[in-house]
């Protein structure tokens, strides 16, 4: 190969820029697109499935979970609250065929008819029944009579989760679940934000 042949064939660093801008614009616009969807899809979703269970708080929990880590991912930039849209959307639906496998599967919305999911929802009831708001580990494992509960936190979350449906309608098991979905849009956010500082550090 001669040297003029090379020169035309492979990219100089100015076609390398564009080359690397294209590429990144595409991986823009599909990320905006994918948020968009995903977004779009698990909104339907979620009305659909509130006015099938007449469960409006499973509604406004979708609406307030959404909002509160769209707001926290934004900080960390547009990319990051895309990405925030796209598992969480993802998550809400795959949570929404879930339920419905194990109404399916097992006659409740429970895998294989009880889990730690049914535990603490019973729990946090027992907890909201009371009337005070604010406790400790151990008020709240003399409610629940299990002294050494190791989930007393989520069980303490759950109870205001139960307090917050009762106030605009009836708790719902898909509350905690949209919770869940929340946390895990968080989770691959930060990954994100941790990726791109050491990519930058790099």
């Amino acid at each position: 190969m001669s040297i003029g042949q090379t020169a035309i064939n492979e990219p100089g660093p100015e076609k390398s820029v564009l080359i690397a801008s294209y590429s990144g614009s595409q991986l823009f616009f599909s990320l905006r697109l994918f948020s968009i969807l995903s977004t779009t899809v698990s909104l339907l979703v979620i009305i659909l499935f509130s006015l099938g269970q007449v469960s409006f708080s499973t509604l406004v929990a979708y609406s307030c979970f959404c909002g509160v880590g769209f707001a926290i991912s934004f900080r960390f930039g547009p990319t990051a609250a895309r990405i925030f849209n796209i598992v969480f959307g993802i998550a809400i639906i795959a949570a929404v065929i879930l339920y419905h496998i194990y109404l399916v599967r097992y006659d409740y919305p429970y895998m294989e008819g009880g889990s730690d999911d049914k535990t603490f929802e019973q729990d946090g009831a027992i907890v909201a029944q009371s009337q005070s708001l604010f406790y400790d580990a151990n008020e709240i494992g003399r409610h629940i009579e299990q002294p050494y509960h190791n989930g007393k936190g989520y069980v303490y979350l759950v109870s205001l989760f139960v307090r917050f449906s009762d106030a605009i309608g009836q708790f719902h098991t898909m509350i905690p679940r949209i919770f869940n979905c929340m946390a895990l849009g968080l989770i691959a956010v930060l990954v994100f934000s941790i990726s791109k500082e050491l990519r930058m550090n790099d």
